[in-house]
């Protein structure tokens, strides 16, 4: 009977060491690819990094000669289908790092950082008709929400050149 219970006790052991293990291998799982998606996160936000520091005019536009409507920057045509490109790149990047990591407050806070120095363009009409993103819906819903936020805190200033009036009616 001692020898009975001592298998019996054996087993539970096995079996709690076992949970245990499996336990800790999802864990590690996890742990894993919270890594790769960190690490992922940082690559894009690297290269959109690299990207303003090849093209520091694009990286924070002067808002004042940016014309949507007209389709230049400082009268220039050509300058505004680069930024056009810069702000698409820009967007392909930050939906990679809010797939990554969006749930993290400081990713997100990063994220809304990049789209506020290009406020006026994303909330322009020519973005909307032309490049706007087409992606993932998560980070769609998320740009959606943030531009009539984004509105309602511009209202008191200068509108830019045009700005999307129908955004702030949803």
């Amino acid at each position: 009977m001692e020898l009975e219970a001592a298998a019996y006790v054996a087993n539970v052991a096995m079996a709690l060491v076992a949970i245990v293990g499996v336990a800790f291998a999802v864990w590690q799982t996890r742990e894993f690819r919270n890594h790769q998606l960190e690490t992922l996160a940082r690559d894009q936000y690297q290269r959109f990094l690299e990207l303003c520091i090849e093209h520091p005019e694009f990286a924070q536009p002067p808002n004042d000669q940016l014309d949507c409507n007209a389709r230049t920057i400082d009268g220039s045509a050509i300058a505004f289908v680069q930024y056009e490109w810069f702000v698409s790149a820009g967007v392909n990047a930050l939906e990679a790092i809010y797939l990554a990591v969006g749930h993290q407050p400081g990713w997100r806070e990063t994220i809304k950082s990049v789209l506020e120095d290009h406020a006026p363009f994303l909330m322009s009409r020519r973005y909307d008709e032309t490049i706007r993103f087409t992606g993932d819906a998560r980070f769609q819903t998320f740009l959606d929400s943030w531009v009539p936020a984004r509105l309602s805190q511009m209202q008191a200033k200068q509108k830019p050149t045009g700005y999307q009036e129908q955004a702030t009616s949803a």
